[in-house]
């Protein structure tokens, strides 16, 4: 009866210990309204259904997951439609691109932060409900006769950006690829590879220096190997690398959202142009985007050669500094194993061979990112400006917000 009260009473004290790690994790959940444009098609899995949903502008901002692209599980029911008549329920199998779908998700801290780092987050919905069906033709009036001759029908600008929109989000989910993030993460390696080779130089030092102090003859191998460390030299170089991953993948997440919207969007916009040529500017607007998204274009093959180049650059690097920490190690463990001055001075040798073609790789790697620069900067400010073109049309009830 000893051994059971005992086994009771840990069971006891586990049981608080999970519920208290718990709570605090559940008090952290937030409820935020999440809404957003269908934009593939349903599938259904073990009484649960995935969509792919564009979020709108404001539900994005709220989630802050990175990205408006997400995909949107919820339980396999009939879905209640909002502005139809009597209790009108839509089978999820039935949902279409276009479907406009608003619900409500919980997130804490912890999970939003996990979501981040996922191409295509997927939310858990309550409370899913249609609050749109897909656009359809309203029939278009016709246009004032008036109207200035164009080059390229309306009909034909709204279908030139839907097949580069279409073009774009390929390539891009190209440069999105595992192979792609893979480099980015090589990046990340750089800061830590500079790390360890300079505490292993410094344990290296401190072993020549003991030498040193009990046999004057090894202080001009400490003097070499203390003028051999790298330092912070490459530090700068590894920093830029980093910032210029971040920025690559910022801009080609914030491009990738607009082109998919484009290219779902661009086959319901294709139906209104009377609509749209009715309204102030639009035209216009829409032109500019096709002008941003064929800078896009010229952009890509820049993005693509750079990142595969400071990929593989990294990745050298990364590889090159490892060896370097594992030679400087055994160095240093030789020097303070007792061998003689003869031996540690070849070590030496192969590590001054090692260090420099460190140095000449990081030069490599700093002229790159110099030359991408240009480019990323750009790249950057078309992705700002797709971006508030494509706020431009949701305001006025054409885009995916």
């Amino acid at each position: 009866m000893i051994w059971d009260s005992q086994h009771v009473a840990r069971r006891a004290a586990l049981l608080a210990l999970l519920l208290l790690a718990v709570i605090p994790a559940a008090a952290q959940a937030r409820n935020y309204k999440v809404e957003g444009r269908v934009t593939g098609p349903p599938t259904a899995k073990a009484g649960t259904v995935t969509v792919p949903l564009h979020l709108t502008g404001r539900a994005g901002r709220a989630v802050k997951l990175g990205t408006r692209r997400v995909r949107v599980r919820f339980r396999r029911v009939r879905l209640p439609v909002s502005g139809a008549p009597g209790a009108a329920r839509l089978a999820p199998r039935a949902l279409r691109p276009g479907h406009r779908l608003r619900g409500v998700t919980s997130l804490s801290k912890k999970s939003r932060l996990r979501l981040r780092y996922r191409a295509r987050p997927t939310l858990k919905l309550r409370r899913v409900r249609v609050i749109r069906r897909p656009r359809r033709s309203r029939g278009a009036p016709v246009p004032p006769s008036f109207a200035a001759p164009m080059a390229r029908t309306p009909e034909q600008i709204v279908r030139d950006i839907g097949t580069r929109a279409t073009a774009l989000s390929v390539r891009i989910g190209r440069s999105g690829s595992l192979t792609q993030q893979v480099a980015g993460l090589q990046t990340l390696r750089l800061p830590v590879g500079l790390a360890g080779v300079t505490l292993t130089f410094g344990s290296l030092t401190a072993a020549l220096e003991e030498r040193a102090s009990a046999d004057p003859a090894f202080e001009a191998l400490l003097d070499e190997v203390k003028a051999l460390a790298p330092g912070t030299d490459g530090l700068g170089t590894a920093m830029g690398a980093i910032d210029t991953s971040l920025r690559t993948s910022r801009a080609l997440i914030a491009i990738g959202d607009a082109v998919e919207t484009l290219s779902v969007e661009s086959v319901f916009l294709a139906t209104q142009v009377g609509l749209l040529q009715q309204i102030p500017g639009l035209l216009a607007q829409l032109t500019a985007i096709e002008e941003a998204l064929i800078r896009i274009e010229g952009r890509l093959g820049a993005v693509e050669a750079a990142t595969g180049s400071i990929g593989s650059s990294t990745g050298e690097l990364n590889a090159g500094m490892a060896s370097l920490t594992d030679d400087a190690h055994a160095l240093a463990t030789d020097a303070e194993a007792g061998a003689d001055l003869a031996a540690l001075s070849a070590g030496a040798d192969a590590l001054a061979t090692d260090v420099a073609a460190l140095a000449s790789g990081f030069g490599a790697l700093q002229t790159t990112l110099d030359q991408f620069a240009p480019e990323l900067d750009g790249l950057g400010a078309d992705a700002a400006a797709l971006e508030a073109m494509m706020e431009g049309l949701e305001a006025v009830g054409m885009g995916g917000g």
